[in-house]
């Protein structure tokens, strides 16, 4: 059964800044900013797999909401590296509660 999605929402949307700055890079982005872009990629990209596999149209539009919210709150409050931190112990909870 699908376990945790409000804390996959939750990484999503702190993922976002850095994942959307990956189509804005310029060639000369730093090695730091590089790395943050594809950590972000992976965590978002996984989360949002996971968010929509089984979830139903109801559950999804709500979590597409929470989604937008925690970008929005994300991207105001957070630096890019604690966002990423919080993100990654997110994933690592959403993991524990899904695996017996």
């Amino acid at each position: 059964m699908f376990a945790y999605p409000p804390i996959l929402s939750i990484v999503i949307g702190l993922c976002w800044t850095d994942f959307v700055a990956m189509f804005s890079a310029h060639t000369g982005a730093s090695r730091g900013r590089l790395i943050r872009m594809t950590i972000a990629s992976s965590l978002l990209l996984t989360s949002l797999a996971l968010v929509f596999s089984e979830a139903d149209s109801a559950l999804s539009l709500a979590l597409l909401l929470a989604i937008a919210a925690a970008a929005l709150l994300a991207s105001r409050s957070l630096s890019s590296n604690s966002a990423l931190s919080v993100a990654g112990v997110g994933f690592a909870l959403y993991f524990c509660g899904a695996t017996p």
